[in-house]
Protein backbone atom coordinates (compact mmCIF):
# COMPACT_ATOMS: atom_id res chain seq x y z
CA UNK A 1 0.00 0.00 0.00
CA UNK A 2 2.80 2.67 1.45
CA UNK A 3 4.58 1.69 -2.50
CA UNK A 4 1.10 2.42 -4.11
CA UNK A 5 0.79 5.46 -2.48
CA UNK A 6 4.49 6.42 -3.46
CA UNK A 7 4.01 5.29 -6.91
CA UNK A 8 0.98 7.11 -7.29
CA UNK A 9 2.50 10.46 -5.69
CA UNK A 10 5.55 9.99 -8.22
CA UNK A 11 3.19 9.67 -10.85
CA UNK A 12 1.60 12.88 -10.28
CA UNK A 13 5.01 14.81 -9.62
CA UNK A 14 5.66 13.36 -13.22
CA UNK A 15 2.62 14.65 -14.75
CA UNK A 16 2.78 18.05 -12.94
CA UNK A 17 6.41 18.60 -13.76
CA UNK A 18 5.35 17.08 -17.34
CA UNK A 19 1.93 19.91 -17.33
CA UNK A 20 4.89 22.74 -16.39
CA UNK A 21 7.33 21.89 -18.85
CA UNK A 22 4.73 21.95 -21.41
CA UNK A 23 3.94 25.33 -20.76
CA UNK A 24 7.63 26.72 -21.47
CA UNK A 25 7.96 24.49 -24.90
CA UNK A 26 8.02 27.05 -27.63
CA UNK A 27 6.37 26.40 -31.26
CA UNK A 28 9.30 26.82 -34.23
CA UNK A 29 7.88 30.55 -35.00
CA UNK A 30 8.17 31.48 -31.43
CA UNK A 31 11.58 29.99 -31.38
CA UNK A 32 12.67 31.68 -34.45
CA UNK A 33 10.57 35.14 -34.58
CA UNK A 34 9.34 35.11 -30.41
CA UNK A 35 12.22 37.61 -29.36
CA UNK A 36 10.70 40.89 -32.47
CA UNK A 37 7.04 39.25 -31.78
CA UNK A 38 5.19 37.35 -29.40
CA UNK A 39 7.66 38.07 -26.65
CA UNK A 40 8.93 41.35 -27.64
CA UNK A 41 8.30 44.35 -24.78
CA UNK A 42 6.25 46.95 -26.32
CA UNK A 43 8.02 50.54 -28.04
CA UNK A 44 7.16 53.67 -29.18
CA UNK A 45 7.91 53.46 -32.98
CA UNK A 46 9.79 55.72 -35.27
CA UNK A 47 10.71 57.48 -32.49
CA UNK A 48 13.33 60.77 -33.68
CA UNK A 49 14.02 63.88 -32.46
CA UNK A 50 12.52 66.51 -34.80
CA UNK A 51 15.81 68.82 -36.32
CA UNK A 52 16.38 72.09 -34.81
CA UNK A 53 14.06 71.29 -32.28
CA UNK A 54 13.29 69.67 -28.33
CA UNK A 55 10.31 68.00 -30.05
CA UNK A 56 9.77 64.45 -31.27
CA UNK A 57 7.88 62.18 -33.17
CA UNK A 58 6.71 59.02 -33.19
CA UNK A 59 4.24 56.92 -34.72
CA UNK A 60 0.79 55.56 -33.34
CA UNK A 61 -1.60 52.90 -34.80
CA UNK A 62 -0.35 50.67 -37.74
CA UNK A 63 -1.32 50.61 -41.26
CA UNK A 64 -4.00 52.61 -42.67
CA UNK A 65 -4.45 53.66 -39.41
CA UNK A 66 -1.15 55.12 -38.06
CA UNK A 67 -0.32 58.42 -37.02
CA UNK A 68 2.40 60.47 -36.79
CA UNK A 69 2.72 63.00 -33.88
CA UNK A 70 4.78 65.04 -32.68
CA UNK A 71 5.17 65.21 -28.62
CA UNK A 72 6.84 67.71 -26.77
CA UNK A 73 9.68 67.97 -23.34
CA UNK A 74 7.12 69.78 -21.15
CA UNK A 75 3.11 69.40 -20.32
CA UNK A 76 1.63 70.46 -24.29
CA UNK A 77 -0.36 67.36 -25.38
CA UNK A 78 0.98 65.43 -28.26
CA UNK A 79 -0.64 66.58 -31.79
CA UNK A 80 -1.17 64.84 -35.25
CA UNK A 81 1.53 65.61 -37.96
CA UNK A 82 -0.20 64.12 -40.79
CA UNK A 83 -1.61 60.90 -40.77
CA UNK A 84 -2.07 58.29 -44.43
CA UNK A 85 -5.24 60.64 -45.46
CA UNK A 86 -3.36 63.92 -45.69
CA UNK A 87 -0.79 61.72 -47.29
CA UNK A 88 -2.46 60.17 -50.10
CA UNK A 89 -4.33 63.89 -50.68
CA UNK A 90 -0.88 65.44 -50.98
CA UNK A 91 0.06 62.94 -53.78
CA UNK A 92 -3.11 63.09 -55.71
CA UNK A 93 -3.65 66.82 -55.47
CA UNK A 94 0.23 66.90 -56.78
CA UNK A 95 -0.80 64.26 -60.07
CA UNK A 96 1.42 61.26 -58.24
CA UNK A 97 0.42 57.66 -57.64
CA UNK A 98 -0.76 57.75 -53.45
CA UNK A 99 0.58 55.20 -51.42
CA UNK A 100 -1.31 52.56 -49.19
CA UNK A 101 0.71 53.60 -45.98
CA UNK A 102 2.56 55.82 -44.74
CA UNK A 103 6.19 55.37 -46.37
CA UNK A 104 9.21 55.21 -44.57
CA UNK A 105 10.49 59.00 -43.90
CA UNK A 106 13.48 60.91 -42.59
CA UNK A 107 13.14 64.57 -41.17
CA UNK A 108 14.62 67.65 -43.82
CA UNK A 109 14.23 69.83 -41.11
CA UNK A 110 11.82 71.44 -38.51
CA UNK A 111 8.82 71.07 -41.09
CA UNK A 112 9.59 69.00 -43.51
CA UNK A 113 10.24 64.96 -44.01
CA UNK A 114 11.60 63.03 -47.17
CA UNK A 115 9.80 60.06 -48.17
CA UNK A 116 10.99 57.13 -49.70
CA UNK A 117 8.10 55.72 -52.29
CA UNK A 118 8.58 53.63 -54.81
CA UNK A 119 12.16 54.12 -55.55
CA UNK A 120 11.74 57.66 -55.17
CA UNK A 121 12.27 60.68 -52.57
CA UNK A 122 9.17 62.52 -52.16
CA UNK A 123 9.29 65.55 -50.14
CA UNK A 124 6.21 66.83 -47.75
CA UNK A 125 5.91 69.70 -45.89
CA UNK A 126 3.97 69.55 -42.64
CA UNK A 127 2.73 72.92 -42.43
CA UNK A 128 1.34 73.09 -45.94
CA UNK A 129 0.14 69.70 -46.54
CA UNK A 130 1.95 69.53 -49.61
CA UNK A 131 4.07 67.01 -52.00
CA UNK A 132 6.77 67.42 -54.28
CA UNK A 133 9.36 64.75 -56.01
CA UNK A 134 12.67 65.83 -54.60
CA UNK A 135 15.08 63.15 -55.90
CA UNK A 136 14.17 61.44 -59.48
CA UNK A 137 15.24 57.67 -59.09
CA UNK A 138 14.47 55.26 -62.42
CA UNK A 139 17.34 52.73 -61.65
CA UNK A 140 17.70 49.64 -59.23
CA UNK A 141 20.33 51.47 -56.96
CA UNK A 142 22.10 49.92 -54.02
CA UNK A 143 24.35 51.19 -51.48
CA UNK A 144 21.87 54.65 -51.53
CA UNK A 145 23.42 57.10 -49.63
CA UNK A 146 21.69 60.14 -49.63
CA UNK A 147 23.61 63.58 -49.62
CA UNK A 148 23.53 65.46 -46.12
CA UNK A 149 21.19 68.68 -47.99
CA UNK A 150 18.90 65.23 -49.16
CA UNK A 151 18.72 66.86 -52.48
CA UNK A 152 21.31 63.92 -54.09
CA UNK A 153 21.52 60.09 -53.88
CA UNK A 154 24.23 58.36 -55.02
CA UNK A 155 24.81 54.07 -55.10
CA UNK A 156 25.51 51.68 -57.11
CA UNK A 157 24.28 50.05 -60.39
CA UNK A 158 26.75 46.92 -60.83
CA UNK A 159 30.26 47.91 -60.15
CA UNK A 160 29.37 51.44 -61.49
CA UNK A 161 28.82 54.71 -59.35
CA UNK A 162 25.30 56.90 -60.25
CA UNK A 163 23.95 59.83 -58.82
CA UNK A 164 20.32 60.95 -58.96
CA UNK A 165 18.91 64.34 -58.32
CA UNK A 166 15.98 66.36 -58.92
CA UNK A 167 16.27 67.17 -62.39
CA UNK A 168 18.33 64.03 -64.05
CA UNK A 169 17.96 60.86 -64.30
CA UNK A 170 19.98 58.43 -62.53
CA UNK A 171 23.46 58.76 -64.18
CA UNK A 172 26.84 56.80 -63.97
CA UNK A 173 29.85 58.72 -63.08
CA UNK A 174 32.17 56.02 -63.19
CA UNK A 175 32.63 52.80 -65.36
CA UNK A 176 35.44 50.60 -64.25
CA UNK A 177 36.47 47.81 -66.39
CA UNK A 178 35.58 44.06 -65.43
CA UNK A 179 37.41 43.11 -62.07
CA UNK A 180 37.00 46.33 -60.53
CA UNK A 181 34.24 47.98 -58.43
CA UNK A 182 33.61 51.46 -57.72
CA UNK A 183 30.98 52.93 -54.34
CA UNK A 184 31.01 49.48 -51.89
CA UNK A 185 33.02 48.75 -49.05
CA UNK A 186 36.17 46.89 -49.41
CA UNK A 187 38.24 44.57 -47.14
CA UNK A 188 35.58 42.65 -46.35
CA UNK A 189 33.85 44.92 -44.16
CA UNK A 190 36.53 44.67 -41.73
CA UNK A 191 38.25 47.87 -39.19
CA UNK A 192 35.12 49.91 -39.26
CA UNK A 193 34.07 49.80 -43.02
CA UNK A 194 30.64 48.94 -43.62
CA UNK A 195 30.13 51.22 -46.88
CA UNK A 196 32.14 52.75 -49.87
CA UNK A 197 30.12 56.03 -50.82
CA UNK A 198 31.63 59.78 -48.77
CA UNK A 199 29.26 62.83 -49.07
CA UNK A 200 30.91 65.70 -48.31
CA UNK A 201 29.58 68.02 -45.99
CA UNK A 202 28.26 70.64 -48.41
CA UNK A 203 27.10 67.64 -50.69
CA UNK A 204 29.18 69.16 -53.89
CA UNK A 205 31.82 66.22 -53.64
CA UNK A 206 31.46 62.17 -53.50
CA UNK A 207 34.43 60.25 -52.13
CA UNK A 208 34.57 56.68 -52.72
CA UNK A 209 36.62 53.34 -52.39
CA UNK A 210 37.63 51.62 -56.03
CA UNK A 211 38.24 47.95 -55.20
CA UNK A 212 40.64 45.69 -57.63
CA UNK A 213 39.86 42.11 -56.77
CA UNK A 214 41.32 40.97 -60.10
CA UNK A 215 44.66 39.60 -57.97
CA UNK A 216 41.89 37.93 -55.58
CA UNK A 217 41.41 34.23 -56.91
CA UNK A 218 37.23 33.18 -57.68
CA UNK A 219 35.79 30.28 -55.85
CA UNK A 220 32.69 28.63 -56.92
CA UNK A 221 29.15 29.06 -55.54
CA UNK A 222 25.64 28.29 -56.38
CA UNK A 223 23.01 30.49 -57.13
CA UNK A 224 20.09 28.34 -55.92
CA UNK A 225 16.84 31.65 -56.37
CA UNK A 226 17.56 30.60 -60.31
CA UNK A 227 16.27 28.24 -61.67
CA UNK A 228 17.48 25.79 -62.53
CA UNK A 229 20.60 26.96 -60.47
CA UNK A 230 23.76 28.99 -62.08
CA UNK A 231 27.58 29.37 -60.77
CA UNK A 232 27.81 32.59 -59.28
CA UNK A 233 31.68 32.72 -58.17
CA UNK A 234 33.22 35.30 -55.59
CA UNK A 235 36.43 36.06 -54.99
CA UNK A 236 37.82 35.85 -51.37
CA UNK A 237 41.34 36.41 -50.29
CA UNK A 238 42.78 33.68 -48.85
CA UNK A 239 45.55 33.33 -46.26
CA UNK A 240 48.48 33.49 -48.02
CA UNK A 241 46.93 34.41 -51.56
CA UNK A 242 46.32 37.75 -53.07
CA UNK A 243 44.42 40.28 -51.34
CA UNK A 244 42.05 43.26 -53.27
CA UNK A 245 44.03 46.44 -54.29
CA UNK A 246 41.69 49.35 -52.85
CA UNK A 247 41.75 53.09 -53.58
CA UNK A 248 40.20 56.38 -52.29
CA UNK A 249 39.01 58.62 -55.47
CA UNK A 250 36.86 61.41 -55.49
CA UNK A 251 33.95 63.06 -57.91
CA UNK A 252 33.53 66.87 -57.88
CA UNK A 253 30.35 67.53 -59.00
CA UNK A 254 30.72 70.98 -60.30
CA UNK A 255 33.95 69.91 -62.13
CA UNK A 256 32.03 66.80 -63.29
CA UNK A 257 35.19 64.85 -62.95
CA UNK A 258 36.97 62.42 -60.63
CA UNK A 259 40.38 62.46 -58.87
CA UNK A 260 42.45 59.71 -57.13
CA UNK A 261 43.85 60.35 -53.66
CA UNK A 262 48.00 59.56 -54.25
CA UNK A 263 47.52 57.11 -51.02
CA UNK A 264 50.81 55.69 -50.47
CA UNK A 265 51.68 52.18 -48.57
CA UNK A 266 51.64 48.69 -50.02
CA UNK A 267 49.21 48.18 -52.60
CA UNK A 268 46.65 45.53 -50.33
CA UNK A 269 47.23 47.91 -47.35
CA UNK A 270 43.37 48.68 -45.42
CA UNK A 271 42.13 52.44 -46.17
CA UNK A 272 39.59 53.12 -43.47
CA UNK A 273 37.90 55.79 -41.12
CA UNK A 274 37.32 58.00 -44.27
CA UNK A 275 36.23 61.48 -42.46
CA UNK A 276 35.64 64.61 -44.20
CA UNK A 277 36.50 67.87 -42.58
CA UNK A 278 33.74 70.01 -42.29
CA UNK A 279 35.00 72.76 -44.81
CA UNK A 280 35.07 70.13 -47.25
CA UNK A 281 38.32 70.61 -48.56
CA UNK A 282 40.14 68.32 -47.45
CA UNK A 283 40.01 64.20 -46.39
CA UNK A 284 41.32 61.81 -43.43
CA UNK A 285 42.44 58.66 -44.42
CA UNK A 286 43.30 56.07 -42.37
CA UNK A 287 46.20 53.38 -43.48
CA UNK A 288 46.86 50.36 -41.55
CA UNK A 289 49.29 47.84 -43.07
CA UNK A 290 48.70 44.06 -43.62
CA UNK A 291 50.36 43.10 -40.71
CA UNK A 292 47.43 45.01 -38.84
CA UNK A 293 50.10 46.82 -36.00
CA UNK A 294 51.50 49.90 -37.96
CA UNK A 295 48.34 52.71 -38.27
CA UNK A 296 48.59 56.13 -40.07
CA UNK A 297 46.21 59.00 -40.08
CA UNK A 298 46.16 61.10 -43.18
CA UNK A 299 45.26 64.14 -44.53
CA UNK A 300 44.87 64.89 -48.20
CA UNK A 301 43.38 67.80 -50.21
CA UNK A 302 40.59 67.21 -52.36
CA UNK A 303 41.47 69.50 -55.20
CA UNK A 304 44.75 68.09 -56.41
CA UNK A 305 44.16 64.64 -54.89
CA UNK A 306 47.66 65.25 -53.03
CA UNK A 307 49.27 64.17 -49.13
CA UNK A 308 48.83 66.94 -46.87
CA UNK A 309 50.06 65.40 -44.26
CA UNK A 310 50.53 62.64 -41.82
CA UNK A 311 48.52 63.68 -38.64
CA UNK A 312 49.94 60.97 -36.34
CA UNK A 313 51.06 57.09 -36.42
CA UNK A 314 49.81 54.59 -33.52
CA UNK A 315 51.70 51.41 -33.72
CA UNK A 316 51.16 47.93 -31.76
CA UNK A 317 53.10 44.84 -31.26
CA UNK A 318 49.68 42.99 -30.80
CA UNK A 319 47.64 44.71 -33.23
CA UNK A 320 45.92 48.19 -34.00
CA UNK A 321 41.95 48.22 -35.04
CA UNK A 322 40.93 51.22 -35.83
CA UNK A 323 36.92 50.91 -35.89
CA UNK A 324 35.34 54.58 -36.50
CA UNK A 325 36.47 57.73 -38.51
CA UNK A 326 37.48 60.78 -36.84
CA UNK A 327 34.34 63.47 -35.25
CA UNK A 328 34.99 66.53 -36.50
CA UNK A 329 34.40 69.21 -34.12
CA UNK A 330 32.48 72.10 -34.95
CA UNK A 331 33.57 75.85 -33.60
CA UNK A 332 37.15 74.85 -33.99
CA UNK A 333 39.55 75.06 -36.34
CA UNK A 334 39.90 71.56 -37.63
CA UNK A 335 40.17 70.03 -34.25
CA UNK A 336 38.73 66.39 -34.37
CA UNK A 337 38.27 63.54 -32.10
CA UNK A 338 39.84 60.26 -32.00
CA UNK A 339 39.08 56.44 -30.44
CA UNK A 340 41.95 54.34 -29.91
CA UNK A 341 42.79 51.23 -27.55
CA UNK A 342 46.16 52.78 -26.95
CA UNK A 343 45.43 52.48 -23.01
CA UNK A 344 43.90 48.89 -23.07
CA UNK A 345 40.23 50.15 -23.45
CA UNK A 346 38.53 52.33 -26.26
CA UNK A 347 39.12 55.95 -25.57
CA UNK A 348 38.48 59.42 -27.01
CA UNK A 349 41.64 61.81 -28.12
CA UNK A 350 41.66 65.37 -28.74
CA UNK A 351 44.15 66.41 -31.44
CA UNK A 352 44.13 69.90 -33.24
CA UNK A 353 44.48 69.59 -37.23
CA UNK A 354 48.13 69.61 -37.89
CA UNK A 355 47.40 66.16 -35.53
CA UNK A 356 48.77 67.24 -32.46
CA UNK A 357 47.77 65.15 -29.78
CA UNK A 358 45.82 68.00 -26.72
CA UNK A 359 44.62 65.75 -24.60
CA UNK A 360 43.23 62.48 -23.39
CA UNK A 361 39.13 62.74 -23.27
CA UNK A 362 37.96 60.11 -21.35
CA UNK A 363 39.45 57.18 -19.02
CA UNK A 364 38.73 54.63 -16.53
CA UNK A 365 38.01 51.01 -17.40
CA UNK A 366 35.06 51.77 -19.78
CA UNK A 367 34.73 50.90 -23.42
CA UNK A 368 33.61 54.35 -25.10
CA UNK A 369 31.79 53.46 -28.20
CA UNK A 370 31.07 57.14 -29.73
CA UNK A 371 30.20 60.43 -30.22
CA UNK A 372 26.24 61.36 -29.45
CA UNK A 373 26.62 65.29 -29.09
CA UNK A 374 29.23 67.94 -29.14
CA UNK A 375 28.03 71.38 -27.56
CA UNK A 376 30.10 74.40 -28.89
CA UNK A 377 29.03 76.93 -26.17
CA UNK A 378 29.94 74.18 -22.84
CA UNK A 379 32.27 71.97 -24.85
CA UNK A 380 31.05 68.71 -23.67
CA UNK A 381 30.39 65.74 -25.29
CA UNK A 382 27.25 63.18 -24.05
CA UNK A 383 28.87 59.79 -25.07
CA UNK A 384 28.05 56.22 -25.34
CA UNK A 385 30.02 53.44 -23.43
CA UNK A 386 30.03 50.46 -21.30
CA UNK A 387 28.69 51.02 -17.50
CA UNK A 388 29.68 47.45 -15.99
CA UNK A 389 30.84 44.96 -19.04
CA UNK A 390 26.81 44.21 -19.60
CA UNK A 391 26.42 47.33 -19.72
CA UNK A 392 25.33 50.36 -22.05
CA UNK A 393 25.09 54.03 -20.81
CA UNK A 394 25.69 57.88 -21.36
CA UNK A 395 28.02 60.25 -20.05
CA UNK A 396 29.02 64.01 -19.87
CA UNK A 397 32.13 64.66 -20.42
CA UNK A 398 33.80 68.25 -20.99
CA UNK A 399 36.57 68.57 -23.99
CA UNK A 400 39.28 68.49 -21.57
CA UNK A 401 38.70 65.30 -19.79
CA UNK A 402 38.07 66.47 -16.44
CA UNK A 403 35.76 64.44 -15.41
CA UNK A 404 33.22 61.99 -16.33
CA UNK A 405 29.63 61.36 -15.16
CA UNK A 406 27.07 59.13 -15.59
CA UNK A 407 23.32 60.70 -17.17
CA UNK A 408 21.80 57.23 -17.38
CA UNK A 409 21.94 56.04 -13.59
CA UNK A 410 19.80 53.10 -14.28
CA UNK A 411 20.96 49.55 -14.54
CA UNK A 412 20.51 48.00 -18.39
CA UNK A 413 21.08 48.48 -22.15
CA UNK A 414 20.77 52.27 -22.85
CA UNK A 415 20.14 53.26 -26.21
CA UNK A 416 20.11 57.19 -26.34
CA UNK A 417 19.76 59.92 -28.53
CA UNK A 418 20.65 63.37 -28.25
CA UNK A 419 18.57 66.40 -29.48
CA UNK A 420 19.90 68.96 -31.52
CA UNK A 421 19.93 71.64 -28.95
CA UNK A 422 21.92 69.35 -26.95
CA UNK A 423 19.23 70.07 -24.06
CA UNK A 424 17.61 66.71 -23.99
CA UNK A 425 18.16 62.63 -24.36
CA UNK A 426 15.48 60.46 -25.88
CA UNK A 427 16.70 57.35 -23.04
CA UNK A 428 15.09 53.93 -24.38
CA UNK A 429 16.56 50.54 -22.05
CA UNK A 430 16.01 47.73 -20.52
CA UNK A 431 17.42 45.13 -18.24
CA UNK A 432 17.02 41.96 -16.22
CA UNK A 433 14.06 43.60 -14.33
CA UNK A 434 12.66 46.27 -16.89
CA UNK A 435 11.54 45.15 -19.89
CA UNK A 436 11.59 48.39 -21.61
CA UNK A 437 11.73 51.83 -20.44
CA UNK A 438 11.70 55.13 -22.54
CA UNK A 439 12.05 58.25 -21.51
CA UNK A 440 12.88 62.03 -22.08
CA UNK A 441 16.19 63.38 -19.55
CA UNK A 442 17.09 66.94 -19.35
CA UNK A 443 21.54 67.25 -19.62
CA UNK A 444 21.91 66.48 -16.64
CA UNK A 445 20.36 63.30 -16.82
CA UNK A 446 16.87 63.84 -14.89
CA UNK A 447 14.02 62.18 -16.41
CA UNK A 448 11.48 64.87 -17.54
CA UNK A 449 8.94 62.79 -19.34
CA UNK A 450 8.24 59.22 -19.24
CA UNK A 451 6.71 57.86 -22.51
CA UNK A 452 6.76 53.94 -22.06
CA UNK A 453 7.03 51.90 -19.26
CA UNK A 454 6.09 48.40 -21.25
CA UNK A 455 4.94 45.46 -19.40
CA UNK A 456 6.39 42.46 -19.39
CA UNK A 457 5.20 40.35 -22.12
Amino acid sequence: MRRSISNCAWAVGILLSTSVLAQDVLTIEEAVTGAYSTFAPERVADLEWIPDSDTYSYRKGEGREALIVRGFTDDRPDEVLFDLEKIRDAFLNAGFVQPEEIPPFIWIDSERVLFSFKGQYWEYNTQWKVVAKRISCSRVVQNRELSPQHTNLAGTVGNRVYISDKSNDTIPITDPPEGITHGQAVSRWEFGIDKGLFWSPDGQKLAFYEKDERPVSEYALMDYTTIPAQEAPVRYPMAGQGSEIVKLKVFDLKKNQVIELATEGEPDQYLTSITWALDGKSILVGHLDRSQNNFKLARYNVSTGELAQILFEEKDDAYVEPEQGAYMLPGTKGEFLWFSERDGYNHIYHYDKKGQLLGQVTRGEHVIQRVLHYDEESQELIVLGTGSPIETVAYLVPLDGSSMTRITPESGLHRVKVSDTGKYLIDAYSSMEIPRRTVIRDRSGKVVKTLLDAPDP
